[in-house]
């Protein structure tokens, strides 16, 4: 899979502000919004990406034998993965919903792309490097204090669809929310 220019011009940004980056292993990177509703523990890391990776992190992570099949029965063909999956861990950190946690704290996003909603659970790390991404099922989402109301399918393709529609749809807190109801999506760094 070669590297598009913007990934490129990416990982250039990503080397000049010190963080480690593996270039050639560099599958997909991009630009994080200030509309990233990605709960992050630190600052905002300006920039994520995906890498080749490992059993353990990265896309081969992503492709373990458990994974292709989970995400084929999302919609996402096995042949078509190595590709794909790069391309939804940039939507759900760039347009994606936050919906809460899986486990004890990987965020759980939802993203409208390719005509459908996905969800998934996304580790991202401090430097913005996507570790792991996998399929979540609502019963295995834990809505932690703080969390953002939940909201419908018919939502997140409204407002959360990749590519973005409207980046400044969250000015307002989403069409679902009161303008006076003080709920707010989670602003980078806070945590619950």
């Amino acid at each position: 899979m070669s590297q598009s220019e913007e990934t490129k011009r990416i990982i250039q940004k990503i080397q000049a502000n010190g963080k480690k980056i593996q270039p050639n292993a560099t599958v997909r990177a991009w630009k994080v919004p200030a509309t990233s509703e990605v709960p992050m523990a630190t600052p905002a890391p300006g920039h994520m990406w995906v890498e080749t990776g490992h059993g353990k992190a990265g896309l081969g992570h992503m492709q373990s034998e458990i994974k292709i099949r989970q995400f084929a029965t999302d919609g996402i063909p096995e042949n078509q993965q190595r590709e794909k999956l790069p391309v939804l861990a940039q939507a759900h950190t760039t347009v994606g919903r936050y919906l809460g946690v899986q486990g004890r704290n990987r965020p759980v996003m939802a993203t409208h792309i390719d005509g459908r909603v996905q969800k998934h659970g996304i580790t991202v790390a401090d430097n913005g490097y996507i570790v792991s991404m996998n399929t979540v099922t609502s019963g295995k989402l834990t809505l932690k204090p703080g969390a953002p109301p939940p909201v419908s399918d018919k939502t997140i393709e409204a407002l959360y669809r990749y590519p973005a529609n409207c980046p400044e749809r969250r000015a307002t807190g989403g069409m679902d929310q009161q303008k006076d109801d003080g709920i707010r999506p989670p602003k980078r760094g806070d945590t619950a």
